[in-house]
């Protein structure tokens, strides 16, 4: 079945270009506001998914691709990485689509959260990411396509600290998945899930290699971020670039100046404690997070206390004047919700990667008492439709 279609807009979830046949939204990689294209239906659910097969008009938005491995209207056909959707145009008109992304989720929640000015840019577009999970199979590298299971070789990654090194991971004698990090300084640590036959001779920047679960070559964490010492396991969740780590916690920092006077900070999701190990400059921290990350934990904080349950769980607590939450994209469960507006703190540093989830959230907030005083959306992941927002609320 094939449609020639309008492409409208990027869509939020991904970020892929979407259009519409019989009203249905279609989301169709390598696509960009305003492209008319001929494309092929590959699947019909929520969200219809095409493919190109021939751009009819090229979207005057189009700016040159950084990447030889994205789909342009000049390689249709061929096999390409489905990783940055929002390549394909400017960042001014990136951070427009993403504004957009957000007015349209927060329109959907009553009372509608408030909107932020714009979406501030924190860093470089390329060489910005430190980390990226991919497949080794028969000596290459491969990415996944978008909206699909089929994989793109890729051995060069322009949104990466070193690009090239993506060549690296096929010399240590072994398929299957992989992550690769680089830490602030250009270190590499590289996890597998199948084992590893080899060390790489050649590379000095290699400080962790890990097979599952077993340690091959090097240390078990690793400090990932500049400024203060942030160790973590190599694979373990963290902020994907340096410039937006440092944006969030600038912004959640801001804000909590704002606001505290007295009292302890109750953190939410702290994980290995990168947003705690700057809260406990200004506060005791009480940090909650599963307890399989409470070994690097300690080693990143000073004094705060460490409670290893589901935040769901959170521990009843007096004194707490600050609640500081960074839940999943799933955002927070209805249940913590309701825990933090019967604990009651003065003000909630509410930490949101997916609008949907985040306008939800802060509309429940707002139902239960809080005024949405301030919100700051930052573009974490430039070309991607990936973004964060941090939004102060107050009783």
């Amino acid at each position: 079945m094939t449609e020639t279609i309008e492409i409208k807009n990027f869509s939020g979830g991904n970020g892929f270009g979407m259009g519409f046949v019989d009203k249905k939204p279609v989301l169709v990689p390598g696509t960009v506001p305003g492209d008319v294209c001929s494309i092929e239906i590959t699947g019909k659910g929520k969200f219809w998914t095409g493919r190109v097969i021939e751009f009819v008009k090229k979207s005057d938005k189009r700016t040159a691709n950084v990447c030889p491995f994205y789909l342009s209207p000049d390689a249709p056909k061929r096999e390409f990485c489905g990783g940055c959707p929002m390549m394909g145009v400017s960042m001014e008109t990136e951070l427009e689509a993403k504004l957009e992304m957000i007015c349209r989720a927060f329109r959907q929640h009553k009372p509608s959260p408030v909107l932020p000015r714009m979406v501030e840019e924190c860093g470089p577009q390329t060489k910005y990411r430190n980390r990226l999970r991919g497949v080794i199979s028969g000596g290459k590298t491969f990415l996944r396509q978008g909206l699909s299971d089929r994989l793109a070789i890729v051995d060069f990654c322009p949104v990466c600290a070193v690009p090239e090194d993506l060549r690296l991971v096929t010399s240590l004698g072994c398929d299957g998945e992989f992550t690769i990090e680089w830490t602030h300084r250009n270190e590499i640590a590289i996890r597998t899930k199948e084992k590893i036959t080899r060390i790489p001779e050649t590379e000095d920047r290699i400080i962790s290699l890990i097979s599952g679960k077993k340690l091959i070559y090097g240390t078990e964490d690793i400090d990932i971020f500049d400024g203060k010492p942030f160790y973590k396991a190599p694979g373990e969740f963290a902020q994907a670039g340096l410039s937006a780590n440092k944006a969030i916690i600038g912004a959640v920092m801001d804000f909590l100046n704002m606001v505290y006077h007295s009292g302890e900070i109750l953190e939410l999701y702290a994980g290995s404690g990168n947003i705690t190990r700057y809260l406990e400059d200004v506060a005791v921290v009480h940090a909650v997070e599963t307890s399989d990350v409470a070994k690097q934990f300690y080693k990143n904080v000073k004094r705060s206390k460490f409670y290893g349950k589901s935040a769901s769980f959170f521990p009843d607590i007096e004194g707490i004047s600050v609640v500081v939450s960074d839940p999943p994209r799933e955002g927070m469960d209805k249940v913590v919700t309701e825990k933090l507006i019967s604990l009651a703190p003065g003000a909630i540093i509410l930490i949101s990667c997916d609008p949907m989830t985040g306008a939800r959230d802060i509309s429940r907030l707002i139902q239960g008492g809080y005024e949405h005083r301030a919100i700051r959306a930052i573009n974490t992941m430039p070309m991607t439709a990936h973004f964060e927002m941090i939004s102060l609320l107050t009783r």
